[in-house]
């Protein structure tokens, strides 16, 4: 369970950087 927690982390991450940058 927590590999999991973590890689939905570390792909949120990106994922919400991402979206802020293009907004």
């Amino acid at each position: 369970m927590p590999l999991g927690v973590k890689q939905g982390e570390i792909l949120s991450t990106p994922m919400i950087q991402l979206s802020l940058s293009n907004s």
